[in-house]
Order: structure tokens, then C-alpha cells, then sequence
């Protein structure tokens, strides 16, 4: 939950005048609106490590409990496959991967940067057996070649779980796995390959990174700078967070303090398995909706406008206890309630342009609210025949810093646009914007004002 941190933004400034640096690699990038991939990729059973081709024209993950693989529904998972149309959407996946698929847990932990080589989990002993370890795949004569073992010294668990992530250049390995003698969970270790071709002994990544906790589904950017995982063990919103660490310098164990990637992508449920491309589109996993896993898609947002330099700069005086409490969002700020009945406003009949409503939302959310649902698809219904054109502008209340909330903003303004894109309402007809706190229409000093601050104004015109 964000938080009014007043005393912070002091400290930050002090450390500015001072000429210190103000630690701007623990702030997290924002994403944008995540969207859940289509049925047709996500199944009622568990996806998961979703992982890009090198032309970025196929989509592998992982489905656990589906009945159609190999060994069953309860005999290990399979790697699956979707390609990706020209106009962006996905085949129906499928699973025929002769020989990369057996009874045990089958997935896929990276592609060689030219496409025709793909690392596997686990060893792939020659009766279709199968041991911990890696395995690598070349790709000739149209089609994935059986995997040979790939020797990595000390690669020795304990327990089940293990999984793993190799860079596109071949040359670095992270592994997530729980070690004889380590205190809690798994942690992440990472080896890399020496100039005479061989792999270095896994090293424990350190205690920035790694907590008594578990630390998982580990993915490294192309330029092997920046770290992304998933923990338990760092906090956050639910009972698993995607975090992010930098590279300080040139070894491999000193990194950043971790940052969580905020609710822009963390649920209150289990995210993890987070990768992410050049392009800034990035994929993870989520059960965000109850049950079992789904993938889901997002991308970097753009940033943020800055100010006018020569706008004049605002100037904190020191608050008392008392006032900073005041000010903290109160239990009716964190309620999931809509505004009440008498305050909401009805979409009137007559055919009368342009038309204007809102609808509302909880604090530090852009969920769509019941009643929201309601009066979008009102709105659709009745509204939106004919040459009309939509403007979504998202709207916050003054709790928290103002380029947070001018990403809630938009946020916001998108969720109330995929609804309708949804119900079918044309893109080409529907415009979003976010404001942030900076048209409020009414008090951000109550409960009740921040409530109607909350908001996406929705205006039709023909």
C-alpha cells in the first residue's frame, strides 16, 4: 500500500543539496496495465515460465495438471508452444515436442542468442529417464534435436523444486535451489563461463538478494545488468512478489538492494516467472483470479512529463506527528466501497450529447468496481451507437507522490477502456488520459472527497 512519506522527500532533498547521491536505483519502473493472454493460451489448469522465442515469434511456457501431457495430467508438466499472428494474436498451443517432453517436470531456462539452441531442466537420460541437472537442444532439419547434458560443477539440491535461467549469450547460468548446510528456502546461485569455455562452481548470490525465504524464477536482461525474481522473503503485497536488483559492479554478488515492482504488477496473490525484452514487453505469471496460474502481459510505461524547470518548487515544512497521522489514509479510504447511492450519479435516457459520467474506485486500485462494470456496460449499450468518440480521463486523490498517481491515473483511465474494447467498442474511438491529483472535485482533506477524487470521467460525443 503506498504511503505518504513526507519525512523521506525531506531526506531526499537534504541528500540533494548536500550533492549525495539520492539511491535512484531502488526506484521500481512503472508497467503498464497487466492484461491476462486469451483462453486459448491460458487453460483452467496451472501455466507458467513463459518464455519468448529468439525472433519473438513463439511463446513456450509450462502447463502442470493438464491431461494432454505426456505422462498425463499428474505425471510432471510439459513444455507447450503458441505462434504468434501477424495481427498479434496467438494459435491454438500445442505440445509436440518430440523428445523434449517425458514424464518429468519439462521446461525450458533459455535460448542461445541465434535461436537454434534451447537449454532445458533437468538431464534426459536416453530410455526417457530423467535426473537434476541442464540439458541443451540444437535445432536442425526443422526440428529440436534430443537434449544433451550440459555440465555445470555443484549443481546438487535439496528437496524437489528447482529451476534455472540462462542468458542469450551463453555465458551466464542462475539457479534457483534450496543446498544442504544453507539456512531457508531456495536461493539464487550463478555461475558463468570462463574464457576457457568452462563453467565456474555455483555461487551463492548473496544476502541482498537471497533471505531465509524462497528466491525463484530468476531472469536477467540482455545486458546481464539488471536481475529479476521472484521472493517471499522481502515483502510485499501477497504470498509472492517479482523484484528487481542492479549490478553494482563487475562480479556477480554485489547487487542492489531488491525493489518490489508495485502493484502496477504484484497482486495480493503469487507473481512470479517475470521476463522482459527489449522491446519492453514483458510477460509473467499470476493467480491473481483464484486457482490455478495464468500468464499475463505488460509493458514498460511511458515516462512521466517533467516538470517546467522553471515551475516554482514546492517547499516541505516540517509537519508534526499529529499532521503526518492526519493525513495517512483512513479504514474508509482502504474501504472497497463505491461511493454511496446518493452521491452516484445516473446515466440519463435522453439522447443527449456530449454525455458525461464517472465511475469510481477504492483506494490505491484500479479495479473495476461492480457498479463500475454496470455503468460501462450501460454506457455501451445505450451510448455508444453511431459515429461516437470516448475520452477516459483517470483521475487520484492527493495520497502519495504525484508521479504515482499519475500512473494510477492511467491506469485507471485503461481499465475502464479494456472493458469497453472488450464489449466492442472500436480502439480507434477511444481515447485515455490521466491526471493524476491535479484536477480534484472535491476536498482531499476527508475521506469523502478523496472517495469522489477517485475517479475515470467518462465524456461520449458525436
Amino acid at each position: 500500500m503506498k504511503k505518504i512519506q513526507l519525512l523521506t522527500l525531506l531526506q531526499l532533498c537534504l541528500l540533494a543539496a548536500l550533492g549525495l547521491p539520492a539511491l535512484a536505483q531502488q526506484e521500481a519502473p512503472l508497467f503498464d496495465v497487466p492484461k491476462r493472454l486469451p483462453d486459448a493460451i491460458n487453460s483452467e489448469m496451472e501455466e507458467s515460465l513463459p518464455l519468448l522465442s529468439a525472433d519473438g515469434k513463439t511463446l513456450y511456457f509450462v502447463r502442470v495438471l493438464h491431461p494432454d501431457n505426456t505422462g498425463g495430467k499428474v505425471s510432471g508438466h510439459d513444455i507447450w508452444y503458441a505462434r504468434r499472428n501477424d495481427d498479434g494474436s496467438w494459435q491454438e498451443p500445442k505440445n509436440t515436442l518430440l523428445g523434449l517432453n517425458n514424464k518429468g517436470n519439462n521446461a525450458i531456462l533459455g535460448f542461445g542468442q541465434e535461436g537454434n539452441r534451447m537449454y532445458l531442466l533437468n538431464n534426459y537420460g536416453g530410455s526417457g529417464s530423467y535426473k537434476t541437472g541442464i540439458s541443451f537442444a540444437e535445432y536442425t532439419n526443422n526440428r529440436w534435436g534430443y537434449p544433451q547434458d550440459f555440465a555445470i560443477p555443484r549443481l546438487k539440491k535439496e528437496g524437489f523444486f528447482y529451476n534455472a535461467y540462462i542468458s542469450p549469450d551463453e555465458e551466464v547460468l542462475i539457479v534457483s535451489m534450496q543446498r544442504k548446510g544453507q539456512p531457508g528456502d531456495e536461493d539464487l546461485y550463478i555461475s558463468t563461463k570462463g574464457e576457457n569455455g568452462r563453467w565456474t562452481e555455483l555461487q551463492n548470490m548473496g544476502t541482498k538478494i537471497n533471505t531465509g525465504g524462497f528466491e525463484s524464477f530468476p531472469f536477467l536482461t540482455a545486458d546481464k545488468q539488471t536481475l529479476y525474481f521472484s521472493s517471499n522473503g522481502h515483502g510485499g503485497h501477497g504470498d509472492a512478489d517479482i523484484f528487481m536488483s542492479t549490478r553494482q559492479d563487475e562480479s556477480w554478488t554485489n547487487w542492489s538492494r531488491p525493489v518490489n515492482l508495485g502493484r502496477s504488477v504484484n497482486s495480493k496473490g503469487f507473481d512470479a516467472a517475470f521476463v522482459i525484452y527489449p522491446d519492453s514487453t514483458a510477460f509473467f505469471v499470476s493467480n491473481r483470479q483464484g486457482g490455478m496460474s495464468d500468464i499475463y502481459q505488460t509493458r514498460l510505461s511511458p515516462a512521466v512529463p517533467e516538470k517546467d524547470p522553471n515551475q516554482v518548487p514546492i517547499v516541505f515544512e516540517e509537519m508534526t506527528e499529529e499532521e503526518l497521522e492526519a493525513m495517512k489514509p483512513t479504514d474508509e479510504d482502504n474501504s472497497m466501497a463505491d461511493l454511496s447511492d446518493s452521491r452516484k450519479e445516473a446515466i440519463v435516457v435522453e439522447d443527449v450529447y456530449p454525455l458525461t459520467v464517472s465511475i469510481y474506485f477504492a483506494f490505491d486500485s484500479y479495479e473495476l468496481s461492480p457498479e463500475a462494470h454496470t455503468k460501462l456496460r450501460e454506457l455501451f449499450q445505450k451510448y455508444t451507437v453511431g459515429d461516437v468518440r470516448v475520452t477516459l480521463t483517470g483521475h487520484t486523490d492527493a495520497i502519495g507522490t504525484e508521479a504515482y498517481n499519475k500512473r494510477l491515473s492511467i491506469n485507471r483511465a485503461q481499465s475502464a477502456e479494456d472493458f469497453l474494447l472488450k464489449a466492442g467498442l472500436a480502439r480507434e474511438r477511444v481515447k485515455t488520459d490521466g491526471k493524476g491529483e491535479l484536477e480534484p472535485v472535491a476536498s482531499n482533506e476527508t475521506a469523502e472527497g478523496r472517495r469522489q477524487n477517485r475517479r475515470v470521467t467518462i465524456k461520449v460525443v458525436k
